[in-house]
């Protein structure tokens, strides 16, 4: 399985691979999305399992994959990782065009697929608290409150205008109804880490495989 699967996986990812490679980015790439970021913010810091790479937020959001997430870390079974990423290469991101996105919009009968990181160019909602759920543009929930900037507001936390109207890239404080941040500035200062014990040691692995991989034996 060891050398078939690697083959297999360089070939779902070289488009993505060979894009960063040109762009002078280089390091293990991860399987569900197929970027090579490190520690970030948006993503996760990125975990390694039996020579697979992923980051902790694309475990996360991947459709099926983790059973729950805890605290200390993900739990799932490394052949649902193999499955997620081998169904995905059937599917095409709606916002980028291209194969291998393991997130669904939750939207019962809703099949539009994306990568976590084409989710805010998408203008999706991934929802980090209670289930993780994700939402496509269409169906992703929206503030109950009805209030629009006034004249020369700005984000609270990056000082710049956000407009005069409601949008995706905008949110307000539903208490005071007059605070007002973009969704950027106040993603990247909420988001949990889905394994905080990763960034306190990053030698050990915070992911728990309910079942062992099926590999062969080194003779």
């Amino acid at each position: 399985m060891g050398q078939t699967l690697c083959t297999w996986l360089r070939s779902t990812l070289t488009a993505r691979a060979e894009t960063q490679e040109a762009a002078g980015s280089r390091g293990p790439i991860c399987v569900l999305c197929g970027l090579v970021d490190e520690d970030s913010v948006i993503l996760g810091h990125k975990e390694r399992i039996c020579g697979l790479y992923f980051h902790g937020f694309c475990a996360v959001f991947a459709n099926g994959l983790c059973e729950n997430v805890r605290v200390n870390g993900l739990r799932f079974c490394f052949g649902d990782l193999i499955r997620i990423v081998r169904e995905a290469e059937q599917k095409f991101c709606f916002v980028c065009e291209t194969s291998g996105p393991t997130i669904i919009c939750a939207e019962p009968g809703c099949e539009r697929s994306f990568h976590l990181p084409c989710a805010y160019g998408g203008q999706c909602v991934t929802q980090h608290f209670g289930e993780h759920r994700s939402y496509c543009w269409e169906h992703r929930p929206q503030q109950a409150v009805q209030a629009a900037p006034e004249p020369d507001t700005t984000c609270v936390i990056c000082l710049e205008p956000v407009g005069d109207s409601r949008s995706y890239i905008t949110m307000v404080c539903p208490a005071c109804q007059h605070a007002w941040f973009h969704r950027a500035c106040i993603q990247v200062g909420a988001l949990p880490s889905p394994h905080p014990t990763a960034q306190q040691d990053s030698r050990k692995s915070s992911v728990h495989l309910l079942e062992p991989p099926n590999l062969p034996r080194k003779r």
